[in-house]
C-alpha cells in the first residue's frame, strides 16, 4: 500500500511540474515571472510566449525584484531549490559560457548558453536553425547547420551594429562592450538604450523608460531630467521636446546647447 501511494504521489508531482513548465501565452513583452515550482527558473515574455530561463548556480529568482539573487537572500521552497540550484554540467556550454550553440544531432534545435547554464530551444515547425545567421528559417539546410559551431552572444551582438556598445540579445538590463566583447550590467533601475549608448532610468520588466515632464512654466526652457542632450521648450504652457546638435548637451545655466559629452 505504501509503495502504491509513493507511485501515485510521484506521478502527480511529475505531471504537475511538467504542465507548470509548458510555455503559455503572455501579453507584456519582456515581462519576467517566476516559475512557481522551480526556485532558480523564471519566464520572460518574448513575442507573446513565455520562455523559460534559469539562474546561475547558487542563485534563485526573486519575483519582487525580478532578478536572480543569492539563495540565502531570498527564501524559496527548499525542496525545489535543492533539486535545481546546481545545474548539471553542460556539454554545449563547456567552451563558450555565453553562446548560441547548434544542437549536436537535431537541426531544428539550438542551445542558448548563459553563464554556463544551457537552455534548449526549438525552431517553429518547418524551420531549421542556422549557426551562421543564429536564426531559424525555412531556407537553412541541415547540411549547413551541422557544419556550425558556437558563437558568443557578445560577438553576435557586436556584429549587428557599428558602435562601441551593443544591445544584449535578450536582456534590456544589460549591454555588450564591443571593445572587449563582454556583457555589462546596467545599474539597478536603469535599462540600456542603444541610440543613446548608455543606461537610462527605466523598468527592466516592461522595457520602458522613466517618464519625464517639462518644468519651464508658461514660457522658457528646462533640462530633460536624464537626457542631457535634450531640453523642453514651453510656449503658453505647451511644451515640446527638443534635441541639441550631435556632440552638444543642454546647459540649464546658459539655456543653450554647448559642446560636451553626456556622462
Amino acid at each position: 500500500m505504501r509503495l502504491l501511494y509513493s507511485i501515485v504521489l510521484f506521478v502527480v508531482i511529475f505531471f504537475t511540474t511538467t504542465n507548470a513548465q509548458t510555455a503559455e501565452p503572455c501579453v507584456a513583452e519582456n515581462e519576467l515571472t517566476a516559475n512557481p515550482h522551480i526556485c532558480n527558473q523564471y519566464y520572460r515574455c518574448l513575442s507573446g510566449e513565455r520562455i523559460a530561463f534559469g539562474c546561475t548556480a547558487g542563485k534563485v529568482f526573486n519575483p519582487s525584484t525580478k532578478t536572480c539573487v543569492a539563495s540565502d537572500a531570498y527564501l524559496c521552497d527548499d525542496h525545489w531549490s535543492e533539486m535545481l540550484t546546481t545545474p548539471a554540467p553542460s556539454v554545449y556550454c563547456a567552451v563558450n559560457k555565453n553562446a548560441i550553440v547548434a544542437h549536436l544531432n537535431d537541426c531544428r534545435k539550438y542551445v542558448l548558453c548563459e553563464d554556463g547554464v544551457e537552455q534548449m530551444h526549438t525552431c517553429p515547425e518547418g524551420e531549421q536553425f542556422s549557426w551562421k545567421k543564429l536564426a531559424c528559417g525555412v531556407d537553412f539546410p541541415c547540411a549547413e547547420y551541422f557544419e556550425g559551431q558556437g558563437n558568443s552572444l557578445e560577438a553576435v551582438a557586436c556584429a549587428r551594429q557599428p558602435l562601441q556598445l551593443a544591445e544584449h540579445p535578450y536582456d534590456v538590463g544589460m549591454y555588450v562592450d564591443c571593445n572587449e566583447e563582454k556583457h555589462r550590467n546596467c545599474e539597478d533601475g536603469t535599462i540600456f538604450r542603444w541610440n543613446y549608448q548608455r543606461c537610462l532610468p527605466g523598468v527592466v520588466s516592461t522595457n520602458e523608460l522613466k517618464s519625464a515632464s517639462a518644468n519651464c512654466g508658461a514660457f522658457g526652457k528646462s533640462s530633460h531630467p536624464y537626457l542631457c542632450e535634450k531640453f523642453f521648450k514651453c510656449f503658453f504652457w505647451i511644451s515640446s521636446l527638443n534635441s541639441c546638435p550631435v556632440g552638444m548637451i543642454y546647459s540649464a545655466t546658459l539655456e543653450e546647447c554647448i559642446p560636451a559629452v553626456c556622462k
